[in-house]
């Protein structure tokens, strides 16, 4: 009985210590995702395979690592290089069969030239002595298309030079000018004045003849001319008479050209040559003259002032073109430089940006200064007067300003009936900053002649040493094909706000990949935190039931 009793204690006790150890050893409870699946929504849902876990975050991971060196990798690149400036500068050289070498040989854009005649109005009344001064007045303008190619090429040593000629063709337009080729003009007497400017220093029995000969001849300082005569030339018997008497002392009287656009016509007779792009030189010299003729300088003046200095206007070194730059061209119709200074940034051409130059304001010169483009005889001309008899056969041409703009009044009120105007008058070129090209812009100056030993002609006395003005030119650099537009245009706005994109953007990238990163460890941890927590609230409950004071029935036990 007693056995039996023990025994049945013995096994309650066992019991109650089997379920002690049950409590003490809780079994964390099994928690559920909720969230949407095929269940329904809101249903819980078991986690994913531990593999799949694995290999997501690591995936995750490894996606933000290579967005961040990606990104950080192409700022870095954006911000100490300039690929796209170099890939843009890469393709101006003048290389043979490239685009830019095309565009050079043969420019897709034919400028227009407007030509304005100095009409001598009151020629009879001057001579009479009723007027005190010439009246002009301007006619025109007549208007021709400049169809410009280069011919005869040539590539220098490794392609670093090319030579070449002109071969240009001036074609009327007759609906943007206002006259007609037929219209009469009384204008100077150019041969008649080359004549007595070239016998200056013959002794004084040939000048006398030559006065005879052109009195004999009916010759007069003023002579009336169409519009087609003036531009392209004519023969009477005053010329014929100068290529007989003056051809041989002269070779280049035997060949006289007398029509403005004449001389321009055709294919050139001096070999110009310029800088490739290729080289030591590199694009620093793109563009610009290095040789006339074969030679490094021409021989027209003295010293420096020989010095072929600047591009021939098509293009410029890129790296030149910059705000509060300064660029020098050299013109072939005043031959000599000309430096341009930054004037300002406009658009062109539906919103194109560039570079607006202009020339420098001239200033007066102390004695000494540029001398070489003196005379040794008649020493320097006025202010804002450039002398280019030295390339012109001798012909007394003086270039100007239209209108004699930023001249002396003394120069301007020689003749009356000239209004210099800046907006009118002021030359000014657009160039392409990243291209080096012109885009826009208008070459204006006024050809005239220095009155010289007009003996003889006693209407003429009070002219004598004046410079009296003949026509002035002004070439419009014209539109640009619809297609040629858009790579400026691209070129010019698209690349570089594409570069401030990407130098501004991949930081920003970058930036975000970084804050991606950090955001999912702190997601991951947060969340491994509040399983861990809940586990540890369940666990502590279950504790407390186990580890609460024995009952009457333990103790007895």
């Amino acid at each position: 009985m007693e056995s039996d009793t023990a025994s049945a204690t013995d096994s309650s006790c066992g019991a109650l210590l089997d379920e002690k150890r049950h409590l003490q050893r809780p079994e964390r409870p099994r928690l559920r995702r909720r969230g949407r699946g095929r269940g329904g929504h809101g249903h819980g849902q078991h986690f994913c395979p531990k593999w799949a876990r694995t290999f997501c975050t690591a995936a995750g991971v490894i996606l933000v690592l290579v967005l961040l060196i990606v990104s950080s990798l192409g700022a870095y690149i954006m911000w100490t290089t300039d690929i796209l400036g170099d890939t843009v500068n890469d393709m101006l050289i003048l290389r043979n069969g490239s685009t830019a070498f095309d565009s050079w040989q043969n420019p897709p854009v034919h400028p227009l030239m407007r030509i304005r005649i100095f009409n001598y109005t009151n020629l009879q009344a001057y001579m009479d002595g009723e007027d005190e001064k010439l009246l002009v007045k301007e006619v025109g303008p007549y208007v021709f298309r400049e169809i410009s190619k280069k011919t005869d090429i040539k590539f220098g040593d490794n392609d670093t030079t090319i030579t070449y000629r002109l071969n240009n063709t001036y074609v009327f337009v007759p609906e943007e000018s206002n006259g007609t080729l037929n219209d009469t003009v009384t204008v100077a007497n150019m041969p008649l004045m080359t004549a007595f400017a070239r016998m200056q220093d013959a002794g004084l029995l040939a000048r006398l003849a030559l006065r005879s000969g052109m009195r004999a001849l009916q010759a007069q300082p003023f002579h009336r001319l169409t519009a087609h005569q003036l531009f392209w030339g004519y023969k009477d018997k005053l010329i014929n008479t100068i290529q007989t008497v003056m051809g041989p002392f002269n070779p280049a009287m035997r060949n006289l050209k007398v029509g403005l656009l004449q001389t321009k016509q055709g294919v050139s007779e001096d070999v110009w040559t310029v800088y490739s792009g290729v080289g030591e030189h590199g694009l620093s010299k793109l563009g610009y003259y290095a040789a006339y003729n074969g030679e490094p300088q021409v021989n027209y003046y003295w010293g420096e002032c020989n010095e072929i200095r600047g591009s021939d206007g098509s293009r410029f070194p890129p790296e030149l073109v910059r705000p509060g730059g300064t660029l020098w061209v050299y013109l072939r119709e005043t031959c000599r430089r000309t430096l341009l200074v930054y004037n300002t940034t406009v658009k062109v051409m539906n919103g194109i940006p560039g570079l607006r130059f202009v020339p420098q304001a001239p200033k007066r010169l102390a004695k000494g200064e540029e001398d070489c483009f003196c005379s040794e005889k008649d020493g320097c001309l006025p202010y804002a007067l450039m002398d280019s008899s030295y390339c012109k056969n001798g012909a007394p041409l003086v270039v100007s300003g239209p209108h004699f703009l930023t001249a002396d009044e003394e120069i301007r009120t020689v003749v009356n009936g000239l209004n210099p105007v800046p907006e009118k008058h002021e030359p000014y070129l657009v160039i392409h900053e990243r291209m080096g090209v012109p885009i826009a812009g208008k070459s204006r100056f006024q050809f005239n002649v220095k009155v010289h030993a007009t003996g003889g002609y006693r209407y003429m006395n009070a002219l004598e040493g004046k410079v009296i003005p003949i026509i002035w030119l002004e070439r419009d650099i014209g539109e640009f094909p619809h297609d040629l537009q858009k790579i400026l245009y691209f070129t010019a706005v698209t690349l570089d706000s594409l570069k401030a994109g990407l130098q501004h953007g991949l930081p920003i990238v970058a930036a975000m990949c970084a804050l991606s990163l950090v955001l999912f460890a702190a997601v991951r941890c947060r969340k491994n935190r509040r399983l861990l927590s809940a586990a540890k609230r369940s666990g502590d409950k279950i504790l407390l039931k186990v580890t609460a004071p024995p009952t009457r029935e333990m103790t007895r036990l």
